[in-house]
């Protein structure tokens, strides 16, 4: 698990969620509302992004990390779940991370990757 993760605001910025994202090295960020995590943007949320900004005629720089966002809420797993559990629930859903929470509070990313170095999958 990561317990270092990358972190924006709703208010920031495109170029600041990617700065973020690549950053972090996992493909993706959460996202806070204050002290509230509301979201994840992955790379694929960029993407989506950026073609119906360019859909609809926008300027894909005034995009703002609470427009980008998917997941709301974000899908979870406690923080004392085994990795199988997280396995089984990236693989059910199809996606490549989790946010760990303890208390309801974020405290870590399980990304697929730990859990193929971890011989889980």
């Amino acid at each position: 698990m990561h317990f270092q993760f990358p972190k924006v605001a709703t208010s920031a910025s495109l170029i600041e969620t990617l700065q973020t994202i690549s950053t972090g090295k996992l493909g993706m960020t959460t996202v806070f509302e204050n002290e509230y995590l509301i979201g994840v943007i992955s790379d694929g949320d960029i993407r989506r992004a950026l073609e119906y900004s360019q859909a609809r005629a926008l300027n894909p720089l005034d995009l703002k990390a609470g427009g980008i966002l998917s997941g709301h809420p974000p899908h979870t797993i406690d923080a004392n779940s085994l990795a199988t559990e997280a396995a089984r629930v990236m693989e059910s859903r199809k996606i490549t991370f989790l946010v760990a929470t303890s208390d309801d509070k974020p405290t870590g990313i399980i990304h697929i990757h730990d859990l193929l170095a971890a011989k889980v999958i």
